[in-house]
């Protein structure tokens, strides 16, 4: 095993992946590592592991269309290997047969997850262009599951929302993730409507109006998702939502616009971006150092605490088991995303190429276990000698082409990976060195 080499101002590392340890150099001494892969490969079959670890998300993806026509949406037309939006809508006979599928799935699985408590997604496009198939499973899966044995959650863009919507969720007690990036600016120059249209008055005024209707739900169970791209203002990100009274503390996650595959010009970094970037980092280091967690903004813990934890976690991070020894993938039946046509898919993100089942026959194993012999393969390839496996964020959105093989995104992928947990090692250590609690750095636990 290759050791991954950094060092910070104090001490000079080496971080072992074979068990996620983290060893201090003593340049009196030779150091010394770990000769064994994967110690912790447990011996599962895929059927023992989904008993054990699957089952735990079904998201139904309830339309391919949307109302809205976002420049950086993965269905936009801007990237290779995904589909466009489309008018497609899923059937109450798929959604339901999907639904009899998972949460009898999961009812076995209870025997080993006694806490398991099945959570049912909606997606889309923009799910709410479906809502009444939404009310539909709603109201089946309660009467024939219970109210209380299940959980509900959808990603919208809440500008379809209305009063009778609203008061559906709370009945419900549905958790929300509202898309929103940052100030009307910001926003608006990003998420649009069909004839170019900025949303921020809408989102806002419906994000107004569940607060209106029931303070606690909006406390509670609403979350706001931003993505940003190489041209926002960073600072101005932060301050609007640590500012803005209604939004501070909303926000759940803050993600980058996805580069893989992606050809466009939303990638082109700009001044601004830069400093600002660099300027917010800075800022949270130097919190974080003085123990100024109060200080530090939600956005700061989102985008530089939650990747410290995974440094912090990494022992655990992935579980090397030899279902799929290489990345953190999920094994297809982890989470289970339903298409409009009731195919099964890893998640929500992956493209349509590798369906291993559908709503009226389950799980197809044998497509699973071909599957997992190509990645098995792609594994051996590009990833037996990988210094960071653990921390691999690598995943079936990232590597199905269009024709269904496996690839890697592009061929400095892993050595910017790589470069990015080093520079992640060096803070932590750096912190920690610093005596900084790294669990109070983490984000993104509004809901």
């Amino acid at each position: 095993m290759n050791p991954l080499f950094f060092e910070t101002k104090n001490n000079k590392y080496y971080y072992d992946d074979t068990d996620g340890s983290i060893v201090t150099i003593d340049e009196r001494n030779n150091y010394e590592i770990s000769n064994t892969d994967n110690k912790e490969l447990l011996d599962y079959s895929l059927n023992e592991y989904l008993e054990k670890s699957g089952y735990t998300q079904l998201t139904l993806i309830v339309t391919q269309n949307c109302n809205l026509r976002c420049n950086y949406c993965i269905y936009s037309g801007n990237y290779q290997n995904f589909r466009t939006h489309s008018n497609k809508f899923m059937s109450e006979k798929t959604a339901i047969e999907s639904v009899r599928f998972y949460m009898e799935q999961s009812k076995k699985i209870l025997p080993n997850r006694p806490l398991h408590t099945p959570t049912i997604s909606f997606y889309g496009g923009e799910p709410l262009l479906n809502f009444s198939l939404i009310k539909t499973v709603v109201e089946y899966t309660e009467k024939n599951y219970g109210k209380e044995n299940v959980l509900f959650s959808m990603t919208t863009n809440l500008t379809l929302a209305n009063d009778d919507i609203i008061k559906f969720f709370i009945e419900h007690n549905f958790a929300i993730a509202v898309s929103l990036n940052g100030n009307k600016v910001n926003n608006d120059r990003m998420r649009v409507t069909q004839n170019g249209q900025g949303t921020f008055d809408i989102i806002y005024k419906m994000l107004r109006r569940i607060n209106m209707i029931d303070e606690n739900f909006f406390r509670n169970n609403v979350s706001i998702i931003v993505t940003y791209d190489k041209k926002t203002d960073m600072i101005a990100l932060d301050s609007f939502f640590n500012s803005d009274p209604l939004l501070k503390d909303k926000l759940a996650m803050a993600l980058s616009v996805k580069e893989t595959f992606l050809s466009s010009d939303l990638l082109q970094e700009n001044d601004i971006y830069i400093q600002s970037m660099n300027k917010l980092e800075k800022d949270f280091i130097e919190k974080a150092k003085n123990k100024q967690y109060n200080d530090i903004t939600n956005l700061q813990k989102v985008i530089f605490g939650t990747p410290l934890i995974a440094m912090f976690d990494r022992s655990r991070n992935i579980k090397m088991q030899s279902i799929i020894p290489y990345t953190s993938m999920c094994v297809p039946g982890t989470k289970i995303a339903v298409d409009v046509d009731g195919s099964f898919h890893c998640c929500e993100k992956v493209n349509e190429k590798k369906p291993f089942g559908n709503s009226y026959s389950g799980i197809d194993f044998e497509k699973v276990n071909k599957y997992i012999k190509e990645l098995k393969d792609f594994g051996k390839k590009h990833c037996q000698h990988c210094k960071i496996k653990r921390m691999c964020t690598l995943c079936f959105a990232d590597m199905i082409a269009d024709d269904g093989t496996l690839v890697l995104p592009d061929e400095k992928y892993c050595m910017r990976l790589e470069e990015a947990v080093a520079q992640q090692l060096t803070l932590y250590c750096t912190l920690v060195e610093n005596g900084v609690d790294i669990k109070k750095l983490q984000g993104g636990d509004n809901i």
